[in-house]
């Protein structure tokens, strides 16, 4: 996924290696691993919302969250 022209500045491709990487992995059960995320005191980057997508004819409405990690890795958990 690209995505340009966002306000985000997550971080300059500099050491550590990770900065400025965007990955983003597929949950069943994003709410769920964001209260183990808060429960563990973990800094939340991006709290956890919800999104309209149309699909097809339909809508989907699918929750993320974002967490940074210390190599400063973004990481994005969606459904």
């Amino acid at each position: 996924m690209l995505e340009e022209g966002t306000k985000d500045q997550l971080a300059e491709l500099t050491y550590p290696f990770g900065r400025g990487v965007n990955l983003s992995f597929g949950i069943k059960d994003v709410s769920k691993l964001y209260q183990r995320v808060m429960k563990a005191n973990y800094p939340i980057y991006r709290p956890l919302t919800k999104r309209k997508f149309r699909v097809s004819d339909h809508y989907i409405y699918p929750h993320k969250f974002a967490v940074l990690d210390p190599n400063g890795y973004f990481l994005r958990f969606s459904e």
